[in-house]
């Protein structure tokens, strides 16, 4: 995973760079440093999926549950928990968003045992990677929302 999130970092620097997107760029530099950061710092690394999204997780018989689509990586088992905050009911889009957030993430770290401050700050990390690669498709509008986002989340006081 610090192999992977070191070359996301590289490429929202070089997307920076070469588009140079009307984006907030505080907010950037914040994400980019997490995306170095959480990494090394994790208390303890496991295999994550790697794509650990609403999208891949089914019902199933001999289990309730199962996982699909794998991307497997060793490392902060809070980065696979971003998607679980962010993709069921668009939280962003719900009264009181800040109070929607907050209790995902404590739902979140308290049924997995994660930091709710490593959970949040993961998906800043992660949006602002995602709004970068959103910028290198010319999808302006999706990438500005993803830093708005990154900004509310990372604001939280969790």
């Amino acid at each position: 995973m610090a192999d992977v999130a070191a070359e996301w970092a590289d490429l929202v620097e070089e997307r920076m760079r070469t588009f140079r997107p009307d984006l907030d760029h505080v907010a950037v530099a914040r994400g980019n440093a997490l995306l170095r950061e959480l990494p090394v710092t994790a208390p303890r690394t496991v295999v994550v999926h790697g794509d650990y999204n609403p999208g891949n997780l089914l019902t199933a018989t001999r289990e309730p549950w199962l996982v699909i689509d794998p991307k497997p990586m060793v490392g902060d088992p809070s980065y696979d928990l971003c998607p679980l905050l962010m993709q069921i009911d668009d939280p962003f889009s719900l009264p009181d968003t800040e109070g929607h957030l907050r209790n995902r993430i404590s739902l979140l770290a308290d049924l997995t045992g994660e930091s709710p401050v490593r959970i949040a700050a993961w998906c800043v990390a992660r949006l602002v990677e995602s709004s970068l690669w959103y910028t290198s498709r010319s999808e302006l509008t999706q990438a500005r929302d993803n830093i708005e986002r990154a900004k509310l989340l990372d604001a939280l006081a969790i």
